[in-house]
């Protein structure tokens, strides 16, 4: 019998972007900038994607600092909003809305992420799939760099929410 599969509608909506909030901050987006750059090791004017950029509270800080910033995302919700906020930047990021296996050929990459909750919604072949996909959008010798929250990442952290409230986490 085939995995049920949520929609990414459903996962990632207004609620997503009310309840993560706190994690789109001035200073943890410049945390989680400074750690991409470091693991990608790129100059500015560099290109990078990001897989799964959501409202693209990254990709706007990189493409601040200089970056040609790119994003996919498979929410139409998401990438409207990340449009809707970088409109008026005078560097702005680009996006695209569906899936990086799906994404039109151009330049390769310098570098690409994937970062917070934007991998693992396939199954194992499908995961695959998507890494494959990546690898193919980078340069030649270009990084990847890969940020996954787990079920006890996840677990802990949502616990200080209200709508958690009575939770039991082992």
């Amino acid at each position: 019998m085939p995995e049920a599969r949520i929609a990414d509608e459903d996962l990632f909506g207004e609620n997503y972007l009310f309840f993560y909030a706190e994690d789109a901050s001035e200073a943890s987006v410049k945390r989680d900038a400074d750690a991409v750059l470091r693991m990608l090791d790129l100059p500015p004017a560099s290109s990078i994607l990001e897989v799964g950029c959501g409202e693209g509270r990254l990709l706007r800080e990189l493409a601040a600092r200089g970056y040609r910033a790119t994003g996919v995302d498979r929410s139409r919700f998401m990438i409207e909003a990340a449009t809707a906020r970088s409109s008026g930047d005078a560097a702005a990021a680009t996006y695209f809305l569906g899936d990086v296996r799906d994404m039109p050929g151009g330049a390769p990459f310098d570098g690409a992420f994937s970062w917070y909750t934007s991998f693992g919604y396939e199954d194992e072949d499908g995961n695959r799939d998507v890494l494959r996909a990546i690898r193919a959008k980078l340069k030649q010798g270009g990084r990847f760099a890969i940020d996954v929250k787990t079920r006890t990442f996840s677990c802990a952290t949502s616990a200080r929410h209200p709508w958690w409230s009575g939770a039991t986490i082992s």
